[in-house]
């Protein structure tokens, strides 16, 4: 998947149960500014942080984290 579809994708996520950016930064031990990367799609998050959202969101097939955990990085990033 690309940056921007995994960015889209946890925007939603967020979007659907009210978070806004500051909370989940928090939660995630990140910056506001880092996870507005994560869903600008300039960056991805590491496989920490991917599975700290794993947990956050339990309803999302872990399938769908998968295609993000092996095909997130764009460009070889």
């Amino acid at each position: 998947m690309r940056n921007k579809e995994f960015g889209k994708f946890l925007r939603d996520l967020r979007y659907k149960h009210s978070i806004n950016r500051q909370t989940l930064a928090y939660k995630l031990g990140v910056s506001e500014v880092t996870v507005w990367r994560w869903e600008e799609g300039r960056a991805f998050p590491s496989r920490k942080h991917l599975t700290a959202l794993m947990r956050m969101f339990p309803e999302v097939p872990q399938t769908e984290w998968a295609l993000y955990l092996l095909g997130g990085v764009e460009n070889g990033k």
